[in-house]
């Protein structure tokens, strides 16, 4: 395939990844295809001529996973996130303790 081919075929797989989600999300189809439109030749413009790299994510499920698991603390349930996001109890602790440090930080950083 050439790399014009290969580049057209990867704008039209973004367009349909986005035009997809929006109408999962219940865009009527018409708005669905015309903001995936925009959103993609947005994105030629932004970053045309680069060599861009999209990651799988691995690293963002993982923190998405830890904040979903913060939120659901109830200061008690340890076991019961243990076995809904198959950890072990004391994972969950150290994801709780790491998330809490965190925010805590955030909230009120150091004074000097």
């Amino acid at each position: 395939m050439s790399g014009k081919a290969q580049t057209a075929e990867t704008l039209l797989v973004l367009l349909d990844s986005i035009e997809r989600k929006l109408l999962e999300n219940k865009v009527d189809e018409e708005q669905a295809t015309k903001l995936a439109t925009l959103i993609v030749d947005d994105f030629r413009h932004q970053c045309g001529g680069m060599s861009v790299y999209i990651p799988k994510g691995v690293g963002l499920d993982a923190i998405l996973k830890h904040n979903q698991i913060y939120q659901d603390f109830r200061g008690n349930n340890h076991t019961e996130l243990a076995k809904k996001y198959g950890y072990s109890e004391q994972r969950i602790y150290q994801i709780v303790r790491a998330i809490h440090a965190a925010e805590s930080k955030r909230i009120q950083p150091e004074l000097f």
